[in-house]
């Protein structure tokens, strides 16, 4: 998990502890440069599932 992960939630007003940014990065899109940040959605495991 990169350690700017609170500082990219903080910025775009995220309160979901379930979405972690992993990796953010440049992109060339239509002549000029944009911030990609990549998102993940961590599932809490279902209480009433046994194995």
């Amino acid at each position: 998990m990169s350690s700017n992960n609170g500082c990219i939630k903080f910025h775009l007003n995220i309160e979901d502890p379930n979405i972690v940014f992993p990796d953010y990065f440049k992109k060339y899109i239509n002549g000029k440069y944009h911030n990609v940040y990549q998102a993940e959605l961590i599932q809490p495991s279902c209480p009433f599932w046994r194995p």
